[in-house]
């Protein structure tokens, strides 16, 4: 994907150029972030911890994808790895073998490897040659997140007949698996297509093995990557809904402008801060807005309306 020059606004998905001007810690436990700046002076912090073994140093120029923007509009951004990038077949030493239980109670089975880097990473298993664990393994590099190599074996087929999904078919819940530990994903079946969803995120949506459900597709298919999107139980784009308010608090935004931060609730109980321009009101009694779009069971919102 082509680097993103001279925009105001990061956008999720794109690639900019960063130059690293220091590092600064932050309260309250003082941990080090580096301070990165894009080429139109716009500033963002990256946590200096899960980088380390990047080398990193003031000075010098990095890319970063815009990895996610929350619904808070917070913007979390992935440098890319300096040695190594997705797709890549690399060498791992094995480390021990991991056993796990999953949300369904079912004990699973992954290799803690080390990756060239020293760093720890952990693939998801069926049958193992411990014998031959003795001289490392040859993974692949599927995706890169905080730092860690997420990874998966070359010779399986994590896909069934590999093909892409179709958004007005029902998929079926077939079981769980984690590719490593936290990171825990519904298999979905479709047409004998497998595809993967992260449990994390619909935990509230009730779930079971053997459940059909439709989703959106919001992207291409990859082993470590969200492209679907269940339908939500109670939301949908483009409709507007009334939300609970929790509270307001004071803006950290200074200018000319006055403004204030407005936290509403989902029926789901997920909490947004939205900022809002102008003055508090004295009193809100309640929120209408519009559904945007869905993204992870979370709403993004437009045209906020405050009913006193």
């Amino acid at each position: 994907m082509a680097v993103q020059e001279n925009h105001q606004v990061l956008l999720e998905g794109n690639y900019y150029r960063f130059r690293i001007l220091h590092e600064i810690a932050m309260p309250p436990d003082d941990e080090p972030y580096y301070v990165l700046e894009t080429e139109s002076g716009i500033r963002h912090l990256l946590l200096k911890s899960f980088y380390r073994h990047y080398q990193f140093a003031p000075g010098m120029e990095i890319r970063c994808k815009v990895d996610k923007v929350n619904c808070s509009g917070k913007i979390f951004l992935e440098p890319d790895h300096p040695f190594c990038k997705p797709g890549d077949l690399l060498h791992f030493n094995f480390t021990s073998d991991v056993k796990i239980l999953n949300s369904i109670g079912i004990e699973e089975d992954l290799l803690l490897l080390a990756d060239p880097w020293g760093q720890p990473a952990h693939l998801q298993v069926q049958d193992v040659d411990y014998a031959k664990l003795k001289e490392g393994i040859v993974c692949r590099v599927d995706r890169i997140k905080k730092g860690k190599l997420l990874i998966s074996d070359p010779l399986r087929n994590y896909f069934g007949k590999g093909g892409v999904p179709v958004e007005n078919l029902p998929f079926t819940i077939t079981g769980i698996c984690s590719l490593a530990p936290n990171l825990e994903f519904y298999i979905l079946e479709q047409n004998q297509n497998i595809h993967y969803l992260r449990t994390k995120y619909f935990s509230q949506y009730g779930f079971g093995v053997g459940d059909q459900i439709h989703a959106r597709v919001l992207g291409e298919a990859a082993l470590y990557q969200h492209y679907l999107e269940p339908v939500h139980p109670d939301y949908k784009p483009g409709e507007a809904y009334y939300f609970d308010v929790v509270r307001t608090e004071k803006s950290s935004v200074s200018g000319d402008t006055p403004s204030y931060i407005l936290v509403i609730k989902d029926v789901l109980g997920h909490e947004y801060s939205l900022e809002q321009q102008g003055d508090e009101p004295p009193w809100i009694a309640r929120v209408r807005a519009v559904v945007k779009e869905i993204r992870m069971s979370k709403c993004i919102f437009q045209e906020i309306s405050i009913e006193g």
